[in-house]
């Protein structure tokens, strides 16, 4: 019977993203709240996070604003580490999770609470001690420091590795190319090619040196003093701090990069 119940409830939280998806705010809220009201439906840390999440995506398009950061806060109580994806998720409920993840991080900190002490009525239920899968922290590319907020820098530092990788390769192949031919202009063409890319492999590393330190440092400083990592403060923080960066069609799938 209990089987029965909770393959009930996955598929009213699979209707109700569906929905969301959709546009038809008003059904998936009804979905969403017949198995996330307590008691909740739902047994494990990923089922409960993820409908919680989309509880408050929602909401928020129904202007419900308030109402949407108390549903998020129960999703970060869960997995305060999760990033949506910023390729499939809409630039304006991203911007949303991230400014209330980093207050609510800066807060609370970045330890996950077990589904039995959020929701009391599921202590003692196997389903619930799931183990999560966590975030991993990666230092290097840009992501560290966007993980942690800065996200100018780490595209600035991602972008001069992936330049300066990019034209290595591109004089590797040059340099090949022109590597037996004698003649004036094949050897100009290789002695280019060699100190383009020896400059961009001093570059490429310099680069990916520095990324790595300064994640590295600023992981470090943030965990010593998270009241001065970048959207923190208090809990106090409002959606309306951060405006959206783009109005799309609720149906639309929107492209964004970080």
């Amino acid at each position: 019977m209990n089987g029965s119940v909770e393959a009930t409830a996955l598929e009213t939280l699979r209707l109700a993203r569906l929905r969301f998806e959709r546009g038809e705010y008003e059904k998936s809220v009804e979905a969403f709240s017949s198995i996330l009201s307590s008691p909740v439906a739902l047994k494990t840390r990923r089922e409960l996070h993820e409908g919680f999440l989309y509880f408050a995506f929602t909401l928020l398009l129904q202007d419900k604003t308030e109402l949407a950061i108390e549903k998020l806060e129960v999703a970060l109580r869960l997995d305060p580490e999760f990033a949506p994806s910023p390729v499939t998720t809409r630039p304006d409920l991203l911007a949303f999770y991230e400014a209330r993840q980093r207050a609510f991080v800066s807060v609370q900190g970045g330890v996950a609470e077990a589904p039995e002490s959020v929701f009391p009525e599921l202590a003692g239920d196997p389903g619930s001690t799931v183990v999560l899968r966590r975030q991993r922290f990666v230092p290097v590319l840009g992501i560290g420091l966007r993980q942690l907020g800065h996200s100018h820098l780490g595209n600035a530092l991602l972008g001069t590795e992936v330049t300066a990788f990019s034209i290595n390769i591109a004089s590797l192949i040059v340099r090949a190319a022109y590597i037996s031919d004698r003649t004036p202009k094949g050897m100009t063409a290789t002695s280019i090619s060699r100190e383009v890319n020896y400059t961009t492999f001093g570059i490429f590393w310099g680069a990916l040196l520095a990324d790595f330190i300064l994640s590295m440092s600023l992981r470090r400083f943030y965990k010593l003093h998270p009241e001065k990592r970048r959207g923190g403060g208090t809990l106090a923080t409002r959606y309306s701090d951060r405006r959206p960066r783009l109005q799309s069609g609720g149906t639309s799938l929107t492209l964004s990069f970080w």
